[in-house]
């Protein structure tokens, strides 16, 4: 394998480093800086007439690359990946029409295509709200001359031996630690999942540094963000969460991956708890949302716990291998916010539950309505929960073709300009020329929630939505439905909580 030239756009060892678990370079690293650059040269070359930025095209080639080393090293993220989205979807990748010829544990093109339009998907996310065929002639162009160079160099390419089973054998799963290490690794610097992952933490930091405080505890609340966001966040192609990412690789048919899905379940946001018992051996402590108490192991805490039975804290919690962790600090915070925060989602769950028991029996037991007007909705609300007093409002000021859901844990959301979008026999508000013209835009534009998301895809009330093709309208609005739920994991992840 020849260097690539010398050029302005390359990349450095450092840039390759940065996707490994480890930050001395190993033997094989060099290898697979000289193959990055050599994508790189034909991906500069390919994408010359394209609007690419420097960033996407670096990315391409070290997404690639990594990718390789992947394969041929067993670290098994790539094949989670497939693993997973053959449990979810019966077939190994999206949109690709996959062969005999197709091997789901060696290198394949399909594999790089799909590496090569997430990548530039990713970009045009962020700047253009656009959505890019997968069977662009451009990408899979780009994908046959990527996967040449590959297959060349798949025999004697060198394996990374700190990377084969690296999530089987490196990683102390009977420490929560060393857990949460690997799991930081993968949200902030795998190749597959850290270019869904790259601004969560800045976006998350700008958030908080808005409010009252947040400067003045920086440091507290930047460890607290960054390691709280590597549980909570889903993430990646598929909107997973890192754990069961985890659980993908090492299978989760075993033992361990079975362990690692516990989590999903049991996973605790930050928030406030009271302390209601203490002793040498454990902590017990109620969440100011729930009348189930959770116990803490001493062992969680690196040092003696300070705080005594009545006191209220706020901490992150993680259920991980049988066991209640404190995943960051735990501060205090006084019993009477406590009080205040079970108060208020006492009467929040109350009224959830009311407004959603109303809002069906208004509606024939549907959870979902539609409104061409915002007079249409404030009507339909005065009906619904028999308001002597006509709702007075300015949230649905102007808003036309608004739909209304009622979720199981949200209670009612309604969403403006969406309407029309939905094939429904009870939705005065569908129009299938608007639907085939922009109706994309509810993918790429708007941030939904899962319930309604599985709703519309079960009921099948969007089967006008289609992907721009060479070869035909029909051909792209098929490639669309049959990766639907696909769609909406890649565009909207925090949508699937």
């Amino acid at each position: 394998m020849e260097k690539g030239s010398a050029k302005k756009n390359k990349i450095y060892q450092k840039e390759w480093l940065r996707l490994h678990p480890y930050n001395a370079p190993v033997p094989s690293d060099s290898y697979f800086v000289t193959l990055s650059n050599e994508l790189l040269d034909i991906i500069e070359e390919s994408l010359e007439e394209i609007s690419v930025s420097s960033k996407t095209k670096k990315n391409i080639a070290l997404s690639v690359a990594a990718y390789f080393e992947d394969v041929i090293s067993g670290l098994g993220l790539w094949q989670g990946f497939t693993e997973k989205h053959f449990r979810m979807y019966g077939k190994y990748l999206p949109f690709y029409e996959l062969t005999d010829d197709y091997l789901p544990k060696e290198i394949n093109q399909e594999d790089v295509c799909f590496l090569i339009w997430s990548i530039m998907q990713l970009e045009m996310k962020e700047t253009k709200e656009i959505i890019l065929n997968p069977e662009n002639r451009g990408i899979t162009a780009l994908g046959c001359e990527l996967f040449v160079v590959l297959d060349e160099e798949y025999e004697t390419a060198p394996e990374n031996e700190i990377l084969q089973d690296f999530f089987t054998k490196s990683v102390d799963y009977n420490e929560f630690i060393s857990f949460r290490t690997a799991v930081s690794w993968l949200y902030y610097n795998s190749y597959l999942i850290s270019p869904y992952t790259e601004n969560h933490l800045k976006d998350e930091l700008e958030g908080i540094a808005e409010h009252k405080g947040g400067r003045k505890y920086k440091d507290v609340v930047v460890y607290m963000m960054t390691n709280e966001l590597i549980f909570r966040n889903p993430c990646g192609p598929l909107a997973l969460k890192t754990y069961e990412w985890i659980s993908a690789i090492v299978g989760e048919d075993t033992l361990l991956g079975a362990m690692l899905l516990q989590t999903r379940f049991r996973y605790r946001m930050p928030k406030t708890y009271l302390i209601t018992d203490k002793d040498e051996m454990s902590l017990t402590v109620l969440p100011f949302d729930s009348d189930e108490p959770l116990f803490l192991s001493n062992t969680t805490f690196k040092e003696k716990v300070p705080h005594k039975t009545g006191e209220a804290v706020l901490c992150n919690l993680i259920y991980f291998n049988g066991q209640w962790e404190l995943n960051g600090f735990m501060i205090n915070v006084s019993a009477e916010e406590y009080k205040k925060h079970r108060e208020e989602e006492e009467k929040m769950r109350d009224s959830r539950e009311y407004s959603r028991e109303l809002f069906l029996k208004a509606n024939n037991n549907k959870p979902i309505c539609y409104f061409k007007r915002e007079k249409d909705v404030l009507t339909f609300l005065n009906t619904a929960f028999s308001l002597k007093t006509k709702v007075k409002t300015d949230f649905f000021a102007g808003k036309e073709n608004v739909l209304s859901f009622v979720d199981s844990k949200m209670g009612m959301i309604s969403i403006g300009d969406i309407a029309m979008y939905v094939k429904d026999k009870n939705n005065p508000c569908y129009n299938r020329e608007e639907t085939e013209k922009s109706g994309l835009a509810l993918i790429a534009s708007y941030d939904l929630f899962q319930e309604l998301i599985e709703y519309l895809i079960k009921n099948n009330l969007l089967p006008d939505l289609s992907l721009n093709s060479i070869r035909g309208q029909e051909h792209g609005r098929k490639l669309l439905q049959e990766n639907l739920d696909f769609m909406f994991r890649f565009f909207q992840p925090l949508s699937f909580q």
